[in-house]
């Protein structure tokens, strides 16, 4: 993309637009280290269609997340090389991204032509779960270039850390604004890293004493957290003896011990243990899945293994004297 403006006195810019892509892409991008690893997504913008009043999507065939960027100056317009332009007041730009499951890092690069963004007045912005609105600074800002170009062109890099967050953010807006008019925006990339959805499917073998023994999840897994991951078998036998079996060789659809098994082999499974004693269907078997993980138990269990799990434990008045659960999968983070 590229544009040439010559600078006039007050807001007032002319505009020659160049034949020549002089200025596509970045001169010096930042590639983050986890850019295509599992549980990342991508965006790259390097032209835009809407001045004001339009989402512009990402324009790399190759980006995978869900993000657009929408400029809220209605004075904006896009010139002939696809550069997002403000000749008159401060341009205000928000990108909006959705994520499958919680973010754990944001890298956000910028490129512009004449003068500059208003740096330091970047911000991370999402919703809680009390419906407030959050903003977070930036961890850290790098200036990747910087040259003359119809003023001047700056490549900027900001980056959030947000693992330590208390809020578990999956939708978030980037916000950031011009410290002057005459702003053209060439180029953004925006990189995120986030933790593993959970799925579930399959189907469970009703227990003797009609419980469908259901997984559910608390916390990520993760090969380097320090946090539990909680995985729980809620509906089994009161104080039954269980365990959880997992594959990492994807699902599977095999009668199994008068019910379904859900997992693709070979199998793992976890020690046995004991159910609680609660009655009613709330008997639950309850396991750190990030202690086995870390224990070396199984190195298999590395970053970006693609587990699928399953419970199974004692019911001596059903069919075969088991009962199982239904399934989940979940990708290994780092």
């Amino acid at each position: 993309m590229s544009l040439f403006f010559l600078r006039r006195p007050a807001t007032v810019a002319a505009l020659v637009l160049s034949s020549a892509a002089a200025f596509a892409a970045f001169t010096n991008p930042f590639t983050p280290s986890y850019r295509g690893a599992p549980l990342t997504q991508y965006a790259y913008w390097e032209s835009f269609v809407f001045g004001s009043g339009g989402l512009n999507d990402p324009t790399d065939p190759a980006s995978t997340a869900a993000a657009t960027l929408e400029q809220l100056n209605p004075d904006a317009l896009v010139t002939g090389g696809g550069n997002l332009y403000i000749f008159n007041g401060i341009p205000e730009y928000v990108l909006r991204c959705a994520s499958p499951a919680r973010v754990r890092r944001v890298a956000l690069q910028t490129s512009t032509f004449g003068n500059e963004l208003d740096y330091a007045a970047t911000v991370l912005e999402y919703v809680d779960a009390l419906g407030a609105t959050r903003q977070i600074p930036f961890s850290s800002s790098t200036e990747l270039a910087r040259y003359p170009a119809f003023g001047v062109a700056v490549e900027t890099l900001f980056e959030w850390e947000l693992a330590p967050a208390a809020d578990d953010i999956t939708t978030f807006s980037i916000r950031f604004v011009g410290a002057d008019t005459n702003i053209s925006l060439d180029a953004l990339a925006l990189d995120i890293q986030h933790e593993s959805p959970v799925a579930s499917y399959c189907a469970a073998k009703i227990t003797s004493q009609a419980c469908a023994p259901t997984l559910s999840t608390s916390g990520h897994p993760s090969v380097a957290s320090g946090l539990p991951f909680n995985v729980f078998a809620t509906g089994v036998i009161p104080a039954a003896p269980g365990a959880f079996f997992y594959g990492l060789n994807g699902p599977a659809s095999l009668p199994f011990k008068g019910g379904t098994m859900c997992v693709a082999g070979p199998i793992r499974r976890t020690p046995v243990q004991g159910a609680s004693s609660a009655s009613a269907c709330g008997s639950q078997l309850a396991y750190d899945f990030n202690a086995w993980i870390t224990s070396g138990a199984d190195p298999a269990l590395s970053f970006g293994a693609v587990v699928h799990l399953q419970a199974w434990s004692r019911d001596g008045a059903a069919s075969f004297g088991s009962s199982l659960s239904n399934a989940i999968t979940f990708t290994v983070a780092p």
